[in-house]
C-alpha cells in the first residue's frame, strides 16, 4: 500500500472514531461509500492509536532522505540537471559517478546509501520540484479521414516461418474503403517484378484499378527518400506508369497512413499462421485463399460493414483494367535429376548440391541472377547459389561433400593404440599424402602387419622413423623398410651365432633300388593284361 494511502485511511479512522463510531460502524462507513474497509487487525491497530505522528509514518522516507545532506545533494541536482534531455538516464549510472567523485578520491569510504535508495531520493527530488523533470514531448494523432471508395489501396510485405525451415513470404493489399483484404504468399523475398505482378493479381481479383498506392518506404518499390523526394525503383517506376497508378509514400513510423494494413500485416500473422502447421507453399496458398473469403465476409470490427459486400459498391468507382506487362513474370521451376555427382548443370556451370540428393530429383528456379534449389517433395530450399558470369565453372559448397569414412579412422586408431606414437606420426603423413585412399593405406599396413608371425618393436620402430625422417609416407615404403630390417637382423644374428642356426640332418644310409626290378614288373603286368583280352574274342 502506497504511503499516501495509508495515512488517508489512518486519518479517516481517526475522524470516524473522534464522532463517536464504533469498529463495526467505521467498516459500514467504507462498504456505503463503495470503498474497500481496511481489515480488520488494521482497523484496531489505528483506532486504539494516539492521534500523533507515529515512527512508521516518516519510516518509509527515512532511509531516502540519506543523500539529503552534502555535499551529496548538490552534486546530485548538478548531474540531473546537466542530463535532464537524455530520456534513458541510467539512476546506477548517477550512482557511479557519485563513486567516483567521492569514494574514488578517498573523500568518504562510501556513500550513505545504495543505488535503490538513492533511486527513491531522486524520485523525492522530482516529486517536490527540486529538479525540474524534463520536458516530455507526446505526439497528437489526427483521425485520418474516410477514404472515398476507388481511391487508394495500402501495400505491405510480410513474412512468416512454417514447417520444414519454409519462410513464407507474403504481400498484404488492403483496399482503404471497403477494407477489403488480398494476400499473395510465395517462399522467397519478393523482386520487383515479382511484387507488381502480384498487385496485378489483385486488380483482376477487384475487377478494377484503385487511384493511388500507399506504400512503406520498402526497397522493393523505392530506391531512395531524400527530404520527401521519392526516386522509385524503375521497374516498379514502369508499373506505376503503365498502370496510371498514383503513389502515396508514407514516412517512416507514420501510423496515420500506414497503420491499416501494418495491423493488415499482424492479422494475417496471428489469425492465420499461428494456429495453422504449415509444411509447403501449396498448403500456404490453398489454405489462405479459403482464411482470406471467411475473412472478406465478415463483419469489420471497425467499419461494423462487411469487406465483401463494400468491394460490390466500391466496384463502381474502380477504373478498367489495363493489360500490363508484369501480368506473366515467370517463377517456374526447373526439373532435374542429380545423378552420381551432385552437381546442378546450368549454362556450363556446375553448382553443388548436398550429396544426399544423388540419385533423387530437385527442383530450381532463377530469380534476380540467384539459383534457388528446393526439395521437390517437401519444397524447401535446400542451397541457393548467386550465378557466375564464367563458364564451364565448378562450384562446390564444402558442407555439400560427403563426411570422411569412419572406416579409416578406426583401422588408424587400432594401428596407433598397438604400435604407439611412431605410427600415429607416420599414418598422419600418410593421410595428408593421399587424402583419397586413407582406408587403404592404413588396410594395406595392417594387413601385412597382421600377417607376420610376431612383430618386433624394436624393428618396427626403426621402420617407422626412417619413413618419417625421408618424408616417404607410403604403406608400401613402410613394408619394404620393414622388411629389409627384418632381413638385416637375421643375417645379423646367423653370422654372430651359427650355432643356433638349424643344420640338415646326415649319415644316414638311403636304400636305392635298381631300374631293372621296375622294368621286370611292368613286363609281367603288360603280360596278363594281354592274354585277358585274347580270350575274350569270338
Amino acid at each position: 500500500m502506497g504511503i499516501s494511502r495509508r495515512v488517508i485511511m489512518k486519518q479517516t479512522i481517526f475522524e470516524q472514531r473522534d464522532q463517536g463510531l464504533t469498529k463495526t460502524e467505521i467498516i459500514d462507513y467504507y462498504r456505503k461509500r463503495g470503498e474497500k474497509p481496511p481489515s480488520w487487525p488494521t482497523l484496531i491497530k489505528y483506532y486504539n492509536q494516539e492521534d500523533s505522528k507515529s515512527s512508521e509514518e516518516v519510516s518509509p522516507f527515512a532511509k531516502e532522505m540519506v543523500f539529503e545532506q552534502e555535499p551529496f545533494k548538490s552534486k546530485i541536482i548538478e548531474i540531473l540537471q546537466e542530463n535532464c534531455t537524455k530520456k534513458n538516464l541510467k539512476i546506477s549510472s548517477v550512482y557511479d559517478v557519485l563513486c567516483e567523485l567521492f569514494i574514488d578520491t578517498g573523500k568518504y569510504e562510501k556513500l550513505p546509501g545504495n543505488d535503490q535508495t538513492l533511486r527513491n531520493y531522486i524520485k523525492y527530488l522530482k516529486s517536490s520540484g527540486q529538479v525540474a523533470a524534463a520536458e516530455e514531448h507526446r505526439r497528437i494523432y489526427q483521425v485520418v479521414g474516410k477514404m472515398p471508395p476507388g481511391k487508394q489501396m495500402l501495400l505491405d510485405f510480410g513474412q512468416q516461418k512454417i514447417g520444414h525451415g519454409i519462410v513464407i513470404h507474403f504481400l498484404c493489399i488492403l483496399l482503404r474503403f471497403s477494407g477489403f483484404l488480398y494476400v499473395f504468399a510465395q517462399d522467397h523475398s519478393f523482386t520487383a517484378a515479382e511484387a507488381c505482378r502480384a498487385i496485378y493479381l489483385f486488380f483482376q481479383r477487384i475487377v478494377g484499378r484503385p487511384e493511388e498506392g500507399a506504400i512503406d518506404q520498402d526497397g522493393v518499390f523505392i530506391y531512395q527518400e531524400n527530404y520527401g523526394e521519392i526516386i522509385e525503383t524503375e521497374t516498379f517506376q514502369a508499373f506505376l506508369k503503365e498502370q496510371e497508378i498514383g503513389l502515396y509514400v508514407c514516412k517512416k513510423e507514420d501510423p496515420e497512413s500506414k497503420g491499416g494494413v501494418e495491423k493488415s500485416v499482424q492479422f494475417v500473422k496471428q489469425n492465420f499462421f499461428s494456429a495453422r502447421n504449415l509444411t509447403s507453399l501449396a498448403e500456404t496458398r490453398t489454405r489462405l485463399n479459403s482464411w482470406l473469403k471467411r475473412k472478406n465476409q465478415r463483419v469489420h470490427r471497425i467499419t461494423l460493414k462487411v469487406p465483401a459486400d463494400e468491394l460490390e459498391f466500391e466496384q463502381k468507382a474502380l477504373r478498367p483494367l489495363l493489360p500490363s506487362l508484369y501480368a506473366n513474370v515467370t517463377t517456374d521451376y526447373h526439373i532435374v535429376d542429380i545423378r552420381d555427382s551432385f552437381y546442378i548443370r546450368y549454362h556450363t556451370n556446375r553448382y553443388s548440391v548436398p550429396y544426399t540428393y544423388c540419385f533423387k530429383t530437385v527442383k530450381f528456379r532463377i530469380i534476380e541472377e540467384q539459383m534457388f534449389v528446393y526439395d521437390i517433395e517437401t519444397e524447401r530450399e535446400i542451397t541457393r547459389w548467386v550465378l557466375s558470369p564464367g563458364k564451364n565453372g565448378t562450384f562446390t559448397n564444402p558442407d555439400h561433400k560427403r563426411p570422411e569414412s569412419t572406416k579409416s579412422k578406426v583401422i588408424a586408431n587400432a594401428l596407433i593404440k598397438q604400435y604407439g606414437a611412431l605410427m600415429s606420426q607416420f599414418l598422419e603423413g600418410v593421410f595428408e599424402k593421399y587424402p583419397r585412399y586413407k582406408k587403404e593405406q592404413a588396410g594395406r599396413i595392417e594387413q601385412y602387419l597382421s600377417q607376420l608371425e610376431w612383430v618386433r618393436q624394436t624393428v618396427l620402430d626403426e621402420a617407422l622413423s626412417s619413413c618419417i625422417a625421408s618424408g616417404n609416407f607410403k604403406a608400401s615404403a613402410f613394408i619394404l623398410e620393414y622388411a629389409a630390417l627384418e632381413k638385416f637382423r637375421e643375417e645379423q644374428a646367423e653370422s654372430l651365432f651359427p650355432e643356433l642356426i638349424p643344420k640338415p640332418v646326415s649319415g644316414i644310409p638311403v636304400q636305392k633300388r635298381d631300374l631293372s626290378a621296375y622294368a621286370d614288373r611292368f613286363n609281367a603286368k603288360a603280360s596278363s593284361y594281354t592274354c585277358t583280352l585274347g580270350d575274350s574274342k569270338p
